[in-house]
């Protein structure tokens, strides 16, 4: 099974967990850009040479909103950046 396989087999497993849907009134929904944070940190954990155009593309949403995030997790000390901007890579941490 190839990385990308991997990656959609979990963002399939992901989207029809039952955490990520709001299945009764009156409980707190996670706000709607929880789905995508975690999505790509788990992206990220096996794909660590993405770049935000190919994790929007993955993801389906803007490549600004994926920027926003990713500056978030570096700001919060979630993520890293190593190497060039042109073919680097992502650290996940903890």
């Amino acid at each position: 099974m190839s990385k990308s396989e991997d990656s959609k087999d979990y963002l399939s497993k992901m989207q029809s967990h039952e955490s990520y849907r709001i299945t009764a009134i009156g409980k707190k929904a996670a706000p709607k850009y929880a789905k995508s944070r975690e999505k790509i940190v788990e992206i990220l954990k096996v794909h660590p040479e993405y770049s935000g155009t190919k994790l929007a593309k993955e993801l389906g949403i803007s490549p600004k909103a994926v920027e926003k995030h990713l500056a978030k997790f570096k700001a919060e000390g979630r993520l890293a950046h190593e190497g060039p901007d042109k073919g680097g890579r992502w650290i996940v941490k903890g």
